[in-house]
């Protein structure tokens, strides 16, 4: 019944901040700065680190993810006692420290992602292999991907093809493997095409996008063939990390050389090749490798703050029990209570999930909750 009441609430919620965009923030991962710096999204200002240096061992940190529960798995490739890497969990509202989530079979770690089936898997840097580990206890489940001539692997892509895409830094070559079982399928792009590769992604006109690291390019090629198309971009200092933006835009981290280039953000429209720096002064940046977009008041991941995410709120709210960002404890302190209402109606964004929110018929106590929502609204309104 409480669940159903709170629902009410969206149709208020719909019409008062149907205007308000989502807030997200960019966090790149400082290499040697062993911490994680976050910037704002739109304005590239520098808005402080989200995991502060050495917090939980992080040593070198490089690959990130979102996990299934809404926290943030960092590939610390030097962290651990021995210094062959850890995956560390954070807290995906706070950036806290939570715990070392994997440890065994690591060499290195460069990359990671959770994979189709929900397993994570992790590039190996110093041990030629993809990984892959239980996604609730962290218990490593063996090699998963190894052979073909993998050699240093910087990256890696699933893709909806049903296969598993590996940059392959020291073959020069970007090789495919089955997504299902790990077998070796092919080579997708040889060394004659691409040299040194890292970040991957596919662009929203289709295009695979591989960075070449000792280049300094961006090459381009076809998704599905691996053919090459051009050298999309040159004159990068050290291109390592690649993603998409929420408009389409590339981003490319890039390392810098220490001395007179420092570390930054790229962002290119692919529509045209311009670029622009996605990240401004502040927040020193030493071997920036890979990127993640943070998103306020998201339970499912999408990049929205939307309906589904409200229901997922309301579902939980004031249970018993310790909850995670997935679950709608969105400011990270363990309930779901009105704090993580806030955060979720502070980053609301109006989509076709919020639309189909089933709005029931009021009860009494609904009325007086809406209400007294109503006025808040109203107050927030005259304060701004």
């Amino acid at each position: 019944m409480q669940a159903t009441s709170l629902r009410l609430v969206a149709l208020v919620v719909i019409l008062a901040l149907a205007t308000a965009s989502a807030r997200a923030d960019l966090l790149v991962s400082n290499r040697l700065g062993n911490a994680v710096a976050r910037y704002n999204e739109t304005t590239g200002a520098f808005q402080g680190n989200f995991v502060t240096a050495g917090a939980g061992g992080v040593s070198q940190p490089v690959g990130m993810r979102r996990g299934p529960d809404g926290n943030i798995y960092v590939a610390a490739q030097n962290a651990g006692p021995n210094g062959d890497g850890q995956i560390l969990r954070y807290n995906g509202a706070t950036g806290a420290f939570i715990d070392v989530f994997a440890s065994d079979g690591l060499a290195q770690p460069s990359d990671l992602d959770f994979g189709p089936d929900g397993d994570l898997y992790v590039a190996n840097f110093g041990g030629a292999t993809v990984e892959r580990y239980n996604p609730q206890t962290g218990a490593h489940l063996g090699s998963f991907a190894s052979g073909g001539g993998l050699s240093a692997p910087t990256a890696l892509r699933f893709s909806d093809d049903g296969f598993l895409y590996v940059s392959s830094f020291s073959s020069d070559q970007v090789l495919r493997y089955s997504a299902t079982s790990g077998a070796f399928d092919k080579i997708f792009i040889d060394s004659t095409n691409i040299a040194t590769p890292a970040g991957q992604v596919v662009g929203p006109d289709g295009n695979l996008y591989v960075i070449d690291l000792v280049g300094g390019n961006i090459e381009r090629f076809n998704a599905v063939t691996g053919a090459p198309i051009d050298t999309f971009a040159t004159g990068l200092s050290f291109p390592a990390g690649a993603m998409l933006d929420r408009d389409g835009a590339l981003l490319v981290t890039e390392l810098g050389d220490l001395k007179t280039i420092p570390g930054r953000v790229m962002r290119f429209d692919l529509s045209n090749g311009s670029s622009t720096q996605a990240t401004g002064p502040g927040g020193l940046l030493l071997l920036p490798s890979q990127m993640l977009l943070l998103t306020y008041g998201d339970a499912n991941g999408d990049g929205l703050a939307d309906g589904a995410d409200y229901t997922v709120w309301a579902d939980n709210f004031n249970l018993p029990g310790t909850y995670n960002i997935a679950q709608g404890d969105y400011n990270g302190d363990g309930k779901v209570d009105g704090a993580d209402y806030t955060v979720w109606a502070d980053n609301f964004t109006s989509g076709a999930a919020t639309a189909a929110l089933a709005i029931p018929e009021p009860t009494t106590g609904a009325l007086a909750l809406l209400g007294g929502l109503t006025l808040l609204l109203a107050a927030r309104r005259r304060r701004a």
